[in-house]
């Protein structure tokens, strides 16, 4: 019979099985944290877009009937609003001369919200009496 001799064993550190430190999870959830808030700032910052997206279209919207309303009667002297939320528009026919074309105006004012100024948006066309 064949033995096999084993060498004892060596005193001195033993190896501990492989483990992150306190100092490296601490490491990793700081890089986490300013992930998440960068990724929050930029949702913050696309939803504000995206809100001032939706009231120019409001306001190209309310232009738009303003115009087609002008445009069914551009003879009779009139003036009306509209309004969406962040947007108020206005709009008027003034009657011209019996050779002259009438004005048709019509007005947005869009609100862009964030203490910046409105933007106010004209168009201005002529039609014949």
């Amino acid at each position: 019979m064949r033995t096999v001799s084993r060498s004892p064993r060596r005193p001195g550190p033993s190896r501990a099985p492989a483990a992150f430190t306190l100092v490296e999870v601490l490491v990793a959830l700081v890089v986490l944290a300013a992930g998440v808030l960068a990724l929050a700032r930029a949702v913050t910052a696309l939803e504000r877009i995206e809100r001032a997206a939706a009231r120019r279209w409001a306001g190209a919207a309310l232009l738009e009937s303003g115009l087609e309303r002008m445009r069914a009667a551009p003879c009779a002297p009139r003036a009306g609003a509209d309004s969406a939320p962040g947007v108020v528009a206005g709009w008027s026919v003034t009657a011209g001369e019996a050779a002259a074309p009438g004005v048709l105006a019509d007005t947005a004012r869009i609100e862009r919200g964030g203490g910046d100024p409105p933007l106010v948006v004209g168009v201005r066309s002529a039609a014949p009496c």
